[in-house]
């Protein structure tokens, strides 16, 4: 094959320098050396997604303490990612302005026990009760709370997959990982926001072994990184192995 001209369609992801060596820094310092950098929508779609779901086309949504990321994938690779300002740091603060459960700490933990986003789904009288400050607040209302945030944020993921132009590509289903996602009915709300027949909490796939962290959307980032990283560590070997050849396997043996 011949040609003059060589193209190529390529996405770069940056990051400013300090962050990256204050990062590196602090891996150097806990005495983790050689270790690498992933991007993030890389490491949760290394957890959660099939060959299939990348190929058809699939959207990861990490949503951490103070932000969301998200990346779009098509025909195997990542085409698309953002960073959306918005995380559950944010549904936390909601609650504590405008019900005044009683500090940040007290509305997380109204917000994990009691907190849904759906209102329609909470009976008109139920309450809960703050018990060190002895009243009552309605259930429904906290959730209406929940529910305007959660609704800022997908209408904030549906216009970068609106951006792509690949609405109609997508038919991996959209994922919800990191510990934001765990708010109750979430994928419900967002199945009806962004219009796509299949919102699923992301399931962390072929990791044996420690129940509580595979069935958790909050380890997805983590437990990615390290599948991608046991990837490649036997990606080394096998071309080692097969760089030796027949001599070098028969000089092992003495």
């Amino acid at each position: 094959m011949f040609g003059e001209t060589l193209e190529a369609e390529v996405r770069i992801v940056v990051a400013p320098s300090p962050v990256i060596m204050n990062i590196q820094l602090a891996l150097k310092n806990a005495g983790l050396h050689g270790s690498e950098l992933m991007y993030s929508p890389l490491a949760s779609a290394e957890a959660v997604l099939s060959r299939e779901d990348r190929e058809n086309g699939a959207v990861v949504v990490d949503i951490g303490e103070q932000l969301t990321h998200l990346g779009i994938f098509l025909h195997g690779t990542l085409f698309h990612s953002a960073v959306i300002p918005i995380g559950g740091a944010h549904f936390t603060r909601d609650l504590e302005i405008t019900k005044h459960l009683g500090g940040i700490a007290a509305s997380e933990r109204v917000k994990m026990r009691f907190g849904t986003v759906l209102p329609s789904h909470v009976p008109a009288e139920e309450s809960v009760e703050l018990e060190e400050e002895g009243r009552l607040v309605s259930r429904r209302e906290i959730a209406e709370v929940l529910q305007a945030r959660a609704a800022e944020l997908l209408n904030h993921v549906l216009a970068e997959m609106g951006r792509t132009g690949l609405m109609h590509e997508i038919h991996g289903g959209v994922h919800l990982v990191g510990g934001g996602a765990l708010l109750t009915h979430l994928p419900i709300l967002a199945q009806t926001l962004l219009g796509r027949p299949r919102v699923v909490l992301g399931r962390i796939q072929g990791v044996a072994g420690l129940p509580q962290a595979t069935g958790n959307p909050f380890f997805v980032n983590a437990l990615g990184a390290v599948k991608a990283l046991s990837r490649d560590m036997s990606e080394v070997r096998g071309k080692t192995d097969r760089g030796d050849g027949f001599l070098g396997r028969f000089k092992k043996l003495f």
